[in-house]
């Protein structure tokens, strides 16, 4: 439950003033990094996923600032203006809570899951917002994420199984 406060709070922060308390990120961290302890993953196991998928955001910073450094013809700071360092900490944060490749499908679906809703809501909004609340919304749809995984014990973020077994179905 205290992770879904976290959630909620980083979520109306966002959006509200488009920046995020940065003591709510390791709050978060140690909350989920306890929750994937006690739900029988073990530490060792949640520890290496969130090594993994710290370095799978690494890696596409380093990318980001490679591409827009290019663009720009100097070396780019990506969190100043692009990106901003909630963003970046909501991400890290969360690390522990997927394996792999579980966390590079949240990664990429709730980006376009934001691009498109951020989208709509500028296309029919009179002030258009240039800035995108992305941790915010990042957190809404974990949140959604993670609740499920209540109902649906099958629905593990941990294992990469159930994706498998879905696609050897089709």
């Amino acid at each position: 439950m205290l992770v879904l406060i976290f959630l909620l709070i980083i979520f109306i922060e966002d959006m509200l003033s488009r920046s995020v308390h940065w003591f709510l990120f390791p709050m978060l961290y140690a909350a989920l990094l306890i929750t994937g302890y006690f739900s029988g993953n073990g530490l060792a196991s949640v520890l290496q996923h969130s090594l993994y998928n710290t370095l799978f955001i690494v890696l596409q910073l380093v990318v980001l600032t490679v591409y827009f450094s290019i663009k720009s013809g100097k070396l780019t700071n990506i969190a100043n203006g692009l990106l901003g360092w909630g963003d970046i900490l909501l991400l890290i944060s969360i690390t522990v809570c997927f394996s792999l490749v579980n966390f590079v499908l949240f990664y990429t679906s709730s980006l376009i899951f934001v691009l498109l809703t951020w989208g709509m809501v500028n296309y029919f909004s009179k002030n258009k917002q240039q800035h995108i609340p992305l941790a915010g919304l990042q957190a809404l749809v974990f949140s959604v994420l993670f609740i499920a995984t209540w109902f649906h014990p099958a629905f593990d973020l941990n294992n990469d199984e159930w994706i498998i077994n879905k696609l050897l179905i089709y």
